[in-house]
């Protein structure tokens, strides 16, 4: 369902692509973190082993962000349970960030480039439609 078209310009020009424009705008204003390094293994109710990629993983604070918007929730509730339970096994800190709390972890200072300012734009609009 991703196209890896949303995108972060560094200021070397180099180009940070990601699944949503809520991964790139949240990555541009927290670059200590690790994008989708962390794999949690899991297993369905039907006994189905998957992997769960977190989106993001800060190794200093031992903390998992998951960028879901409040209305996936329900459609992918399950295995992010599953998440949940498996960084509670493991002492790890799990943060679900949606339309609520972006804005917390967002500076919008950090958005001098024009490219970088539209992922911040629909997060923005983003947050208004829900």
């Amino acid at each position: 369902r991703t196209h890896w078209d949303a995108k972060i310009i560094l200021s070397d020009t180099t180009i940070k692509k990601f699944r949503s424009s809520w991964e790139a705008a949240f990555w541009n204003s927290n670059k200590h973190l690790e994008y989708e390094t962390l794999r949690i293994p899991w297993v369905d109710e039907n006994g189905e082993s998957h992997t769960y990629i977190a989106d993001f993983f800060d190794r200093e604070t031992d903390t998992v962000y998951e960028i879901k918007p409040r209305s996936s929730w329900c459609v992918q509730e399950s295995k992010v349970q599953q998440a949940i339970k498996w960084c509670k096994e493991h002492n790890l800190k799990f943060i679900w960030i949606n339309e609520n709390n972006i804005l917390d972890y967002i500076d919008e200072n950090d958005f001098d480039i024009p490219e970088n300012k539209k992922q911040l734009d629909k997060v923005l609009y983003g947050i208004k439609k829900n």
